[in-house]
């Protein structure tokens, strides 16, 4: 039985929170605030006019695959008597497209029905206007905003615009809705779903354009580059530039650039595949943004979740806020090397890296990168996602504490991010055709299987290759130049 988690947000809980984020939270909101008025001083007042004027078909582009080739059932495990053979030098990868993290290391489907999600009280507060938000019930003052039940055609819709902009409701609504965003430091993708959410609830018994039509109006309003979109049968979308590449998601190609295809929720995903979409020529003047998804926290109501990682010579354990879990359920799916870039927990991150230094200090680095190399291989189960989970599912650092098994590029992400923060062992992020993997800087290490890279030598260290050392690389892929998806 799904078990729903029901929260209502007060002004005086939230207003307390946001006073205890400090300085971050500041700049979170002056980022989101300055992202509004610089789209008011710009195209706010003339949006009608794109919306009435030459609209055009584009042909819909379906989504591609993330990756092709298959990943092993089971995890590889070293043989019992490996053939012994010289350590091989493998061809090293070209420089990535990808940021270095420069930091210093440190010291020390709406998933309701997840395992462990239980029943939380609800704080009443009225008059709201409540949406479901990934199994919690979030609410906004009620504004009172009403929409008609359909719209006719682009002059209905740029008439519609004019209406919004003017209606101290809908004014009222987008505050509101800016403020929640805020308060949550839900990124630019969750503020996207936030307000889909608050649509399709408050005005559910509308038609997919006109509540595609308030959608667009409030996005817009808040500063972002979504473009609004109608079908052949006059079913309306959201046309939504990520700065994330993302895979097998159906998407527009406007000036060269993706526009990824945003259904009304009650449409069959069968509909994803129409023949095309019109949408208006709308020449921006910079005050509008693409959506990103990358994340670097959130705030969302607590509900504790207990973790515990022990394989016999390391260990970790400690708490994780649940309410995550169903929100990154089924997450974009962004390049692997974004996944390893965001943050969700960073308390519980830091948490997990002091926990990890305390019990490898003072031990040579050597020993310390093969404990917790070995720490990953054995404290984990492994399963593919498409045995686990049914669908391709990269796990962001946090989400290992959560499922009971991984598999390798989860293993991978966690590893690299312990390698650099718990020891302060500069590595890479690798990818293999259908594999993950991880290779690190330890000149303690005379020897292995390894490559060349801006001058230093980095060592094969496979976290899914159960019993290996580092140094030691799948037999498959000793031929194979790797892919650095990211870097510390």
């Amino acid at each position: 039985m799904k078990r729903r988690t029901s929260i209502l947000f007060l002004a005086a809980a939230t207003a307390l929170v946001a006073a205890a984020q400090g300085t971050s939270y500041e700049e979170f909101r002056r980022g989101m605030y300055e992202r509004y008025n610089n789209f008011r001083e710009g195209m706010y007042e003339r949006y009608d006019e794109f919306l009435a004027g030459a609209w055009a078909d584009y042909e819909v582009i379906a989504g591609q695959k993330r990756s092709t080739a298959p990943k092993p059932r089971t995890a590889p495990k070293v043989p019992d008597a490996p053939a012994l053979t010289s350590p091989k030098e493998i061809k090293a990868p070209e420089a990535p497209a990808i940021p270095v993290i420069p930091a210093a290391p440190s010291d020390g489907s709406d998933g309701s029905d997840l395992p462990g999600m239980t029943e939380q009280p609800e704080v009443s507060q009225a008059p709201q206007a409540e949406f479901d938000f990934y199994g919690m019930t979030l609410g906004i003052p009620d504004p009172g905003l009403e929409i008609p039940r359909t719209v006719v055609d682009k002059q209905d819709l740029a008439a519609r615009w004019r209406s919004l902009s003017k209606d101290r409701k809908a004014r009222a609504a987008l505050a509101s809705l800016r403020s929640l965003a805020s308060e949550l430091k839900l990124n630019d993708y969750l503020t996207l779903e936030m307000v889909r959410s608050y649509v399709g609830a408050r005005h559910a018994s509308a038609g997919s354009a006109s509540k595609a039509s308030l959608a667009h109006f409030l996005l817009v309003g808040m500063g972002y580059d979504v473009r609004l979109g109608i079908t052949g049968e006059r079913d309306g979308v959201l046309l939504v530039p990520l700065r994330q590449e993302v895979a097998e998601h159906p998407f527009l190609k406007l000036d060269g650039r993706k526009y990824y295809i945003f259904m009304d929720r009650k449409l069959a995903k069968a509909d994803y595949a129409r023949t095309s979409i019109s949408t208006c020529d709308v020449t921006s003047d910079g005050s509008l943004s693409d959506i990103d998804c990358a994340l670097s926290d959130l705030n969302l109501p607590y509900k504790p979740h207990h973790y515990k990682v022990d394989n016999g010579t390391l260990r970790i354990e400690g708490e994780v806020n649940a309410n995550i879990f169903p929100v990154l359920r089924r997450y974009p799916l962004m390049q692997t090397g974004d996944f390893a870039r965001s943050t969700v927990q960073p308390q519980v991150r830091a948490d997990i890296v002091g926990q990890l230094a305390a019990q490898l200090e003072g031990k040579p680095k050597a020993q310390a990168v093969d404990e917790l190399l070995k720490f990953i291989q054995s404290g984990f189960d492994y399963a593919t996602d498409e045995d686990f989970h049914g669908y391709e599912k990269p796990y962001f650092l946090e989400e290992n504490l959560f499922y009971p098994k991984n598999d390798c590029e989860d293993r991978a992400i966690f590893y690299t991010y312990m390698l650099w923060n718990v020891l302060g062992v500069p590595n890479h992020l690798i990818a293999y055709p259908g594999h993950e993997s991880a290779s690190l800087v330890l000149d303690e290490l005379p020897g292995g299987d390894s490559y060349h890279f801006e001058g230093k030598r980095y060592l094969i260290s496979d976290p899914t290759y159960i019993g290996a050392s580092t140094g030691q690389c799948m037999p498959d892929y000793l031929s194979t130049a790797p892919v650095i998806d990211n870097a510390y």
